[in-house]
């Protein structure tokens, strides 16, 4: 999906109320943090509660992420039209040669 905030994904999965709760998540914490986190403009402030609300979700155990990975994609130079998709598509009729 092309949500560009991770509270935003938290907020609909993980939330009491999100409409993607499909752990059956309920912790009044956790809302409270989202809320406060939801409402902050600043990426680098909202980041230190998107953190806080990583560690809540792992320590409750309604996550548990084993790893994470790094996608790469290469090219070379002269394929004109190729840029990293959000969702990793590959769209070949955008590419051509120079």
């Amino acid at each position: 999906n092309h949500r560009p905030l991770a509270v935003q994904n938290m907020s609909l999965a993980y939330t009491s109320t999100g409409s993607w709760n499909e752990t059956g998540m309920a912790n009044p914490e956790f809302d409270a943090v989202m809320t406060e986190a939801l409402s902050i403009a600043d990426a680098d402030k909202r980041r230190e509660l998107a953190a806080k609300l990583g560690t809540i979700l792992q320590d409750e155990g309604y996550i548990i992420n084993p790893y994470s990975r790094s996608l790469f994609q290469h090219h070379k130079e002269n394929v004109i039209g190729f840029l990293r998709h959000p969702a990793n598509e590959h769209h070949h009729y955008k590419w051509s040669l120079a």
